[in-house]
């Protein structure tokens, strides 16, 4: 049977029928259109093509329809991508990565042509200089504004480097353009500020640059990475990966920052849109400034930048293997997982541990009667993860993955392969994982009403359990008023998950020993919802099919600081370095009347320890009215996951969630 779906999912009408689908349903949540837009599918039908085979390359970037040039959105740069056209996919396609764009900053097409000696590489690249001559041809036959300038941009790309920054602000575009049309999904930005900062101050210094200028130039080039934005997103609306890193320390520990940095935060704040998205590196010698902008556009409800603290994450990078100056240089994959810029081909969300299942299959496989103890369930409940776990990493070794050309001509390689043949210098894999929070809850529940204050046996409570607390809502209710142990310094929670997290590091250390390839985990997943409704009730008093913990964060209301200090004791040693976000919400009332002592908080936070942290600012009565009245809250912006959206493109258990989680933040529910 799974050889008869390979089959079938290899062929080019399986491709056709699921390229469609996938587009036309994100076409129509984003333009808010009934299922029913005939021009849009006849104009589909009329222009999709997947390529395969050889020269497949040159055939999509010679067919791919190139979007009308209009003054009053092209200025100063191009961009376009054809939604109907892409690479046939065989197996899975590389994506949740940052290639090199100082490839094609500091060579042109035809160098690095002559550089590369492998058939396929070659192919793409050119492809890309037929594609750009393509571009160039277009903008010549049209009426457009600064034509010229235009012009020059496409031609150049193909016989030297770039020279200005308005020019290199344009082969990012335009690379970037190019991978989303081959099928590469989730595509980071890289760190903009350190990239561009030369041309920036080359262009200032020969005075064909000011300020002005430049937030403008900026300002176009991130309104047209937001353009696409209903095809860019992967499984929700404005999961599209496209993030940008900013700020970074030194080996002294000195905060590295410029111009760009500032310019950055503040045009996200001032554009409003909720893609691409800003991740800043912060560390104990930041200036108290850039925590102030920070916060002025955090507060505007952008739920932007997330902050990731170099003081922790750098050192945990050379301690799973990193070089130094890779680990001073990590931005992130897609999310929030730690990822070597341009070096690395790591796929760092290729799959999920729920840590609720293993719990449940004890429930279900073990003889309740014979566990006396909470350390008797905790030991049996380790060695259930063991086994999951095992089950989890045997799966994932199954994966394949097809060639990636275009990614490979913009990685650097250790060797002339393919990044799916291990040609990356870094090819190792990452997971998420979910649950912790309700596993700690519901263990630290069962001990106290089972085996402290014995009100219930561990049989009478599974009986319940398995019936979905029906008929016993009040012990469901209890059971939810008592799961406040997460999130709590007081030591309980900590020693449980700390336990739990040593145990998934050491299956999966000997597991990548085993197999020589190197595998990550973090503490943080975009699943909470998905993976809940794979789970029957647990005993944090959380019903069937509800969504479990978001992050690290808080199921009540809860001191921040008190969860900034959980957070920073959490195992996070090992290979438990993939993504460890603290997830809050924050009614925006708190910020507007204690800025000043908010600020400190951050600050403070830094300096305690957090992995990577990250805000919605945001009333639950503003998130409950825009879901009653979506029209009165057009340009709501809620954070999601580890990234921004339209609260109205969202599907309402995501709705749900964050009304749920901001009730709890204000001490409502």
């Amino acid at each position: 049977m799974q050889k008869m779906k390979t089959i079938i999912k290899g062929t080019i009408l399986f491709q056709y029928v699921h390229h469609y689908i996938w587009c036309f349903k994100r076409y129509m949540r984003v333009q808010n259109r009934e299922y029913g837009n005939w021009q849009f599918i006849f104009r589909y039908l009329r222009n999709a093509h997947i390529f395969m085979g050889k020269n497949k390359y040159r055939k999509l970037f010679s067919s791919v329809t190139l979007e009308e040039l209009d003054s009053k959105k092209y200025k100063h740069f191009y961009y376009s991508i054809d939604p109907f056209k892409t690479i046939k996919k065989v197996n899975r396609m590389f994506g949740n990565l940052t290639i090199d764009y100082s490839f094609i900053l500091n060579y042109s097409l035809n160098e690095m042509l002559s550089m590369d000696t492998e058939c396929d590489r070659r192919e793409v690249l050119q492809a890309l200089v037929g594609y750009s001559k393509r571009i160039s041809k277009k903008i010549s036959d049209s009426q457009v504004l600064n034509k010229n300038i235009f012009q020059t941009y496409f031609e150049q790309i193909c016989v030297e480097k770039a020279k200005g920054f308005a020019e290199a602000l344009q082969r990012i575009l335009f690379i970037n353009q190019c991978i989303w049309q081959c099928g590469h999904r989730l595509i980071g930005l890289g760190r903009l500020d350190a990239l561009l900062y030369p041309f920036y101050v080359k262009d200032k210094e020969e005075g064909k640059l000011d300020d002005a200028t430049a937030e403008m130039l900026l300002k176009e080039f991130l309104a047209l990475l937001h353009e696409y934005y209903w095809f860019k997103g992967d499984v929700l609306s404005g999961d599209t990966g496209q993030i940008i890193v900013l700020g970074g320390s030194d080996t002294k520990g000195n905060y590295l920052y410029n111009e760009l940095t500032v310019l950055f935060i503040k045009i996200i704040g001032d554009l409003m849109l909720p893609d691409p998205k800003i991740l800043l590196r912060v560390n104990k010698n930041i200036p108290k400034e850039i925590i102030e902008l920070s916060l002025n556009t955090i507060e505007k409800g952008l739920g932007e930048p997330l902050f990731a603290n170099d003081d922790v994450i750098v050192k945990k990078l050379i301690n799973y293997g990193y070089s130094i100056d890779d680990a001073l240089n990590y931005v992130t994959s897609a999310c929030w997982e730690p990822f070597i810029e341009g070096k690395s081909s790591e796929q760092n969300n290729a799959g999920s541990i729920n840590y609720l299942l293993p719990l449940q299959k004890l429930l279900i496989k073990e003889n309740l009667t014979l566990i006396n103890s909470a350390d008797e369930l905790e030991q049996k409940y380790l060695f259930y993860l063991e086994k999951y776990v095992l089950e989890v990493l045997n799966a994932l070794e199954k994966c394949k993955y097809q060639k990636a050309p275009i990614l490979s001509a913009f990685i650097r390689r250790k060797n002339q392969e393919d990044i799916s043949n291990n040609g990356a210098i870094y090819s190792d894999y990452g997971l998420t994982t979910v649950g912790l929070s309700n596993v700690v809850n519901s263990i630290l529940n069962i001990n106290k009403i089972v085996f402290q204050e014995q009100k219930y046996t561990l049989q009478e409570l599974e009986k319940y359990r398995r019936k979905n607390f029906i008929n016993n809502e009040r012990l469901c209710l209890m059971l939810k008023d008592m799961a406040k142990w997460w999130g709590h310094d007081d030591g309980a929670a900590l020693k449980v998950a700390n336990q739990i997290i040593s145990k998934a590091n050491e299956v999966i250390l000997d597991y990548s020993k085993a197999i020589e390839k190197g595998i990550k985990i973090g503490l943080s997943s975009p699943d909470y919802i998905t993976a809940g409704k794979r789970c029957d009730a647990s005993y944090d008093g959380r019903k069937k099919k509800e969504p479990l913990g978001v992050h690290i964060s808080a199921s009540c209301s809860i001191a921040y600081t008190e969860l900034i200090n959980f957070a920073a004791s959490l195992n996070t040693e090992r290979v438990n370095i993939n993504g460890n976000v603290v997830d809050m919400m924050i009614n925006p009332l708190i910020i507007k009347n204690n800025r000043e002592k908010f600020v400190d908080f951050i600050i403070l936070a830094i300096q305690r320890g957090f992995y990577e942290m990250q805000m919605n600012v945001v009333a639950s009565t503003t998130l409950i009215d825009a879901k009653n009245n979506p029209a009165k809250y057009p340009d709501l912006i809620v954070r999601v996951w580890g990234f921004s959206a339209y609260y109205n493109e969202l599907p309402e258990e995501y709705k749900d969630v964050l009304i749920k989680r901001a009730l709890q933040n204000e001490g409502v529910a």
